[in-house]
């Protein structure tokens, strides 16, 4: 009886040990918009992210105002298409007010290699590692 107890129990440890392996690899990572200042600069954190996993991503800004747009500027490179992802998993991309406010904005983290659309009328088909959108102040984007 004593020899059950003991396998019973390094059962349900072993069973609940690959349940929290499983769901800590489901989580992957996450992204958050930390700031938004007009005209300067938008900032934010990614999260769950593997040693070295930064320098393979980015973050793209979208804004929405009759469709969603990348914001500050398409084919900009880096700090103007997308931002680059730092190891601490911070990011920052400039900003730039524009004639028409957006009334949402998105930040995704994508594949390095990705090209981004935009103009795009849906953003969920983005293939994306993780993403946020916000309701945005017009009078900040």
């Amino acid at each position: 009886m004593k020899y059950l107890i003991i396998f019973l129990t390094a059962f349900f440890i072993l069973q609940n040990s690959i349940l929290l392996t499983a769901s800590a690899q489901e989580t992957g990572p996450a992204i958050i918009i930390i700031n938004i200042i007009s005209n300067k600069v938008i900032t934010g954190k990614v999260s769950g992210l593997k040693p070295g996993q930064h320098e393979e991503l980015k973050v793209i800004v979208y804004v929405h105002t009759d469709k969603w747009y990348i914001h500050p500027y398409v084919g900009g490179g880096p700090g103007k298409s997308y931002a680059k992802i730092e190891k601490n998993g911070s990011w920052q991309i400039k900003t730039e007010k524009r004639e028409f406010p957006a009334d949402q904005v998105a930040a995704l983290v994508v594949d390095m290699d990705y090209k981004p659309a935009s103009p795009v009328s849906d953003i969920w088909g983005i293939p994306v590692i993780a993403r946020i959108i916000q309701d945005e102040d017009q009078e900040r984007l």
